[in-house]
């Protein structure tokens, strides 16, 4: 229920947008169309999924394309930042994936950290969700 409003605000953004193409009442309100609220909807189930967790949806995106295919009996920063390099093309910068990227996703609970078994100095980074290919 609650993200009721928020799907009814992404609707008046999009039927303000296309003001010029759209019905007006004898108030000169605007009127939404059937394409207006198709497009919300699509809009919001790009967004709902990261909204709900509490996270921006750049990294949950981030989680879904990079960190969750290469987590398999864990993953290194190193090793996520390869496959950030391989998905994006650009490098990701080592501070931003360890102070928010992180413990955004941690604090989301879609993963954990623990020591690597074999270098106590390195972090492993763990999936708490199997991926979806796996169900």
């Amino acid at each position: 229920m609650r993200d009721l409003g928020r799907i009814f605000s992404i609707i008046k953004g999009i039927a303000s947008f296309n003001f010029w193409s759209h019905d007006r009442d004898e108030n000169n309100n605007i009127t939404a169309t059937k394409e207006d609220i198709d497009e919300a909807f699509r809009i919001w189930d790009e967004l709902g999924e990261s909204q709900d967790l509490g996270i921006p949806p750049y990294i949950y995106r981030l989680f879904k394309e990079v960190i969750e295919p290469i987590v398999k009996d864990g993953a290194s920063r190193r090793d996520i930042s390869q496959k950030h390099y391989e998905v994006y093309g650009r490098p990701i910068q080592d501070w931003l994936l360890r102070q928010q990227i992180l413990p955004a996703l941690e604090s989301a609970g879609l993963i954990y950290q623990e020591p690597d078994p074999s270098d106590k100095r390195k972090m492993l980074i763990y999936v708490t969700t199997p991926p979806l290919n796996s169900l």
